[in-house]
């Protein structure tokens, strides 16, 4: 049996289950549970997302992989692991001379977003300002 990265022998155990533990589950199942003691889920962190704030910068290997991925694609149609992993032998195989080429793209990206940010938080903090004006 494979547990994580650890290959493990030996024979697995079922332990039957005591008269109370059965009695318990048939008194109270989930359905029948009072909304008072159910657990309540946190909100997704997604709803609190600002939509104006610009996308983070990517790495050299990112514009690598994304380039790659698409071409390689349609050939393993529903093997999105098999090109994951492909993909990244890909990129440990490629020499410095062909990584920089995309470590120099990362470069540029991480410039742009520098550069958007700068812009988000002069126009968020006057708006923000205004607001606080307004009332």
């Amino acid at each position: 049996m494979k547990l994580g990265s650890q290959e493990l022998k030996g024979v697995i155990y079922h332990i039957p289950q005591t008269p109370s533990q059965s009695q318990q589950t048939m008194e109270t199942p989930s359905a029948v549970v009072p909304s008072s003691q159910r657990r309540h889920r946190k909100k997704s962190k997604l709803a609190v997302v600002d939509t104006q704030k610009p996308k983070c910068h990517r790495s050299g290997y990112n514009f690598f992989f994304a380039e790659q991925y698409a071409r390689l694609k349609p050939e393993y149609h529903g093997q999105e692991r098999s090109i994951t992993k492909k993909i990244g032998h890909m990129w440990s195989n490629l020499t410095e001379s062909e990584k920089q080429v995309y470590q120099d793209k990362g470069v540029k990206d991480v410039e742009r977003y520098r550069i958007e940010m700068l812009e988000y938080k002069s126009s968020h903090e006057s708006g923000a300002a205004a607001s606080t004006v307004a009332q």
